[in-house]
């Protein structure tokens, strides 16, 4: 790789660590009300759909492994991603957020 670009990607990922580590070290301020909470309030299921069963993912295991078992149990809404996005979020167990 040239030097140009080899010396343009550390810069990139010099101002990406001060980006991520500004906002580690930032005192959060959340809303907390459940409209801004909630990614998609207003997403409705159709009334003949059922969820399927969803394997909970707690952090463990490999990420990518879970989304693509995620995706293919829900294949046939992969044009809602509203609901897809419902969904996802209700299969992480709580120990994911921590």
């Amino acid at each position: 790789m040239e030097k140009s670009k080899l010396d343009a990607l550390q810069l990139k990922m010099h101002d990406l660590e001060k980006k991520v580590n500004g906002k580690l070290n930032s005192k959060p301020t959340h809303d907390l009300r459940y409209k801004k909470l909630c990614l998609h309030p207003r997403v409705e299921l159709p009334s003949t759909f059922k969820i399927p069963k969803l394997n909970m993912f707690d952090g463990n295991g490999h990420p990518i492994t879970y989304l693509k078992d995620f995706c293919s149990r829900l294949v046939v809404l992969e044009n809602n991603e509203a609901l897809l996005m419902r969904l996802f979020i209700q299969s992480l167990s709580r120990i994911t957020f921590t």
